[in-house]
């Protein structure tokens, strides 16, 4: 929920700083995003879950996965707010976090990887 709150201030100050217009193209940018996210993740090889949308995460997450798909790998990038996170476990076998944040849905999805004895990558920014 704390996740939640947080972007609709980012959405918020992105609008009051970059006017309704701009600022709103922005904000439904990132809402399709995450939609198209939401609803194209379905079952496959491999999941990228990634904690947010923009250049990052399309650098570490969106562009592995398409050079992935080119080596016949089915992968599909999650971004971390997804409340029902959790049931892509068993629609998935191995798992890359890339830049999240510990949260309870999250660590939801963690405990079933583990109970399913499937593969869990961690990226750690140090």
């Amino acid at each position: 929920m704390k996740l939640i709150l947080i972007k609709f201030g980012k959405a918020w100050m992105t609008i009051r700083k970059n006017g309704l217009i701009k600022g709103g193209r922005r904000v439904l940018e990132y809402l399709f995003v995450f939609l198209k996210a939401f609803f194209s993740a379905r079952r496959g090889d491999i999941l990228f879950i990634t904690g947010g949308v923009g250049d990052s995460a399309h650098y570490r997450s969106y562009n592995v996965a398409e050079e992935l798909k080119k080596y016949g790998f089915k992968c599909s990038v999650m971004i971390q707010d997804n409340p029902f996170l959790y049931r892509y476990a068993t629609g998935f076998k191995i798992f890359i976090f890339q830049k999240t944040i510990t949260t309870p849905t999250l660590n939801k999805l963690i405990k079933e990887i583990k109970n399913k004895k499937k593969k869990l990558f961690l990226k750690l920014m140090i």
